[in-house]
């Protein structure tokens, strides 16, 4: 068998188990918007989602986000005496190698924002958030706790975040399934606008005939 056969293989198989698992919690027009997105090689994440994953965040006590202009505006208050972060939020696909690396780059404008005492907890929410909806074929909830990705300075104002140390994340790549679905959908370019951020994937027609 073809390995393109083979990954098709598994995200149906994947697919039909997340529908089975999630059909008394979730809408079924909700179901077949999934199936639908990967059909067309695309991931949208609405601003709604990005903005329940940032209220995840330690301390979070408001927080909004803008999906438009190519770009997330990002707004989080917190409670007690810490300033606002308020940043012009730029996430860019970074290394995705095979067996390797699931990198995403965020960039943030001001720069002066990188240097908010928050700023990495807020990106590791987002990570978080994009890694379920952009992984949802392999069981990932979108619901699910969001935090905990380890975020790394990159240079100036910009933050690497390898997606593999999302916690749900971790636990899905000891299976094989899981393994073999983050290697198929790998997001080529992420665009926000309209509301949402919509992530291109750069994979083999899995649903194909």
């Amino acid at each position: 068998m073809r390995r393109l056969d083979i990954l098709r293989s598994w995200v149906r198989e994947a697919t039909s188990k997340v529908y089975d698992r999630t059909l008394a919690a979730l809408p079924l027009d909700s179901l077949r918007e999934l199936v639908d997105d990967l059909k067309h090689r695309r991931v949208r994440i609405p601003e709604a989602a990005l903005t329940r994953a940032i209220a995840h965040a330690a301390m979070v006590e408001e927080a909004q986000v803008h999906a438009r202009d190519g770009a997330l505006y990002v707004d989080a208050r917190f409670r007690g005496d810490r300033p606002p972060f308020e940043a012009i939020v730029r996430p860019v696909a970074g290394a995705f190698a095979p067996r390797g690396a699931k990198e995403l780059v965020f960039h943030l404008d001001p720069p002066e924002a990188a240097a908010h005492p928050m700023a990495a907890e807020v990106l590791s929410c987002l990570a978080g958030v994009i890694a379920h909806h952009l992984w949802a074929p392999a069981g990932l909830r979108a619901e699910a706790d969001p935090g905990g990705a380890f975020v790394e300075r990159d240079h100036g104002a910009a933050f690497r975040v390898d997606l593999r140390t999302v916690p749900s994340v971790r636990a899905l790549l000891e299976g094989p399934a899981g393994a073999v679905i983050t290697e198929a959908l790998v997001p080529r370019e992420l665009v926000a606008s309209e509301g949402a951020l919509k992530i291109e994937l750069a994979m083999p027609a899995l649903f194909g005939p």
